[in-house]
């Protein structure tokens, strides 16, 4: 589980890519706090890229053991 904090916009967009790029889930909220379930996903490496209006508010390299 991946708790996400302090995200300040009235929408935001959560992304999860692989390492190649691959969009492997993708959700919207308007909360902000949110929390992303990792648990579907293989051991690997992931990133997440928080959106706003189109923009990218913050981007964080995940490593699932």
């Amino acid at each position: 589980m991946l708790n996400l904090k302090e995200v300040d916009r009235a929408k935001i967009d959560i992304k999860i890519t692989d390492v190649l790029g691959k969009v492997l889930s993708k959700q919207e909220t308007k909360l902000n706090k949110t929390k992303v379930d990792l648990s579907q996903f293989s051991k690997g490496t992931y990133f997440v890229t928080i959106e706003s209006n189109n923009k990218i508010i913050q981007s964080k390299k995940i490593i699932k053991n």
